[in-house]
């Protein structure tokens, strides 16, 4: 694993991570990785990650869970996550264009401007 990366969930389990969203790997112990999560440090078993060697710029997709629950549930089957601030906005297939709605004084780090946008060619599964 290169010295500085981004790991992201890759499985459907509740692992205190937000599915799409890519966290800087602050090490790596073994089979565990231990990652930076809002300035905090979670260990997460390495087989349920999947690594980047830079920061991702594209918007991820991610098909919602069946057991989610809150605002979450009303926002079809699937939602874009920012790649910048984390940010899930609900998307209307197809994906023709969508911005992020992030507020700059609500975001961690302030890494995004609330604009952020994914276009086609922006956008991965």
């Amino acid at each position: 694993m290169p010295e500085l990366s981004w790991a992201r969930v890759k499985t459907d389990l509740h692992l205190g991570l937000r599915r799409g969203a890519w966290y800087r790997v602050i090490r790596e112990t073994g089979s565990q990785v231990i990652l930076d999560v809002d300035h905090r440090p979670a260990t997460i078993l390495q087989e349920y990650l999947e690594f980047a060697s830079v920061r991702p710029d594209r918007w991820t997709i991610v098909e919602r869970p069946s057991d989610v629950a809150g605002a979450a549930a009303g926002w079809g089957q699937s939602y874009g996550v920012c790649p910048l601030c984390t940010h899930r906005a609900s998307l209307v297939h197809p994906v023709v264009e969508a911005r992020c709605g992030a507020a700059p004084s609500g975001l961690a780090g302030g890494l995004c401007d609330g604009g952020h946008r994914a276009v086609p060619g922006c956008i991965e599964s």
